[in-house]
């Protein structure tokens, strides 16, 4: 019920972090190449979630897709990478662009 709204802060986060890591003169192909991988995901996740659903049922399909949500979600709270965005965020300066050295 809530994912319409969740789904809005996440679309704005992805963005901004897309502005803020990719260079200005790659970003019309990183972002091609996302929204491209995007759209061919989504065919692919209708084709094997229905033959997911008729292997072994709606139950077991919904508690599988929880529990891919549940490990991604986890992982977050243990990639380094995002702990350095905090990092980044509370001493005023931008996240580390591909290429740039730790200081």
């Amino acid at each position: 019920m809530t994912s319409g709204a969740v789904d809005d802060h996440e679309v704005v986060g992805d963005a901004r972090l897309q502005f803020e890591l990719v260079p200005p003169e790659l970003r019309g192909r990183v972002f091609g190449a996302v929204k491209a991988g995007a759209w061919a995901a989504i065919t692919l996740g209708v084709l094997v979630g229905g033959a997911v659903v008729a292997a072994v049922g709606v139950g077991a399909t919904f508690l599988g897709i929880g529990l891919c949500y549940l490990g991604v979600t986890v992982y977050g709270f243990f990639n380094p990478a995002f702990r350095e965005l905090d990092a980044a965020a509370s001493a005023g300066r931008p996240p580390l662009r591909g290429g740039d050295e730790l200081s």
